[in-house]
């Protein structure tokens, strides 16, 4: 025995009834795009991302970085020689701030007049 009830099919089967709703099931399928997409990602993260960040640990290597007993002076310092990015480094490192908290401070150490 078999009714229908608007979209939904309705089946008595020894006094159970089981309702089966004609929808398609919510799976992540990944065509072709989009491994290509996901592919073409991680060969530009390769190519880019990760020499960058050779570069940058080798450059605080050579000035002497990570240090044992960073303090805010070691910021100070990469921030007078031009050195931004391995300064919010530091900087996160001595304090535990956020990367936000990083750029504020050495935007206020530059905005500081020379002595």
């Amino acid at each position: 025995m078999c009714q229908v009830k608007g979209s939904l099919k309705i089946t008595q089967c020894a006094n159970i009834y089981i309702i089966n709703q004609h929808t398609t099931p919510h799976t992540m399928e990944l065509d072709d795009r989009s491994l290509f997409i996901l592919l073409f990602t991680f060969v530009l993260m390769a190519i880019i991302v990760f020499p960058t960040m050779h570069k940058l640990r080798q450059r605080e290597k050579q000035l002497g970085y990570p240090k044992e007993h960073e303090t805010l002076d070691d910021v100070r310092f990469l921030v007078a020689i031009n050195e931004e990015i391995l300064a919010q480094s530091c900087f996160r490192r001595v304090t535990g701030g956020s990367l936000k908290q990083a750029k504020a401070y050495i935007e206020q150490i530059k905005q500081q007049p020379k002595s």
